[in-house]
């Protein structure tokens, strides 16, 4: 199975299950049984671009069949929170 697939599944999927479009990819790993990717989605729209609420989502893919296993929110914050950090 090739990482653009299971990438392309889990896009799919959160955008299913969230109803959320997919801002980014923060990662793509595979373990024993299972293919895991962190995704962020818009959460919430702000009228400034810089307040929206950013979260991150995990889902564990069965490494075969792509099925899901899990599915979680792991972290929501907000877009100026993350630039303030980079800053420091």
């Amino acid at each position: 199975m090739k990482t653009v697939d299971v990438i392309t599944r889990a896009r799919e999927e959160i955008r299913l299950i969230a109803g959320k479009n997919i801002e980014t990819i923060v990662s793509c790993e595979r373990e024993k049984n299972a293919w895991i990717i962190s995704l962020e989605v818009v959460e919430t729209k702000a009228r400034l671009e810089t307040n929206d609420i950013i979260a991150v989502y995990e889902i564990a893919l069965d490494q075969s069949s792509l099925d899901v296993i899990r599915y979680k929110r792991v972290n929501r914050y907000t877009r100026c929170s993350l630039a303030d950090s980079s800053a420091a």
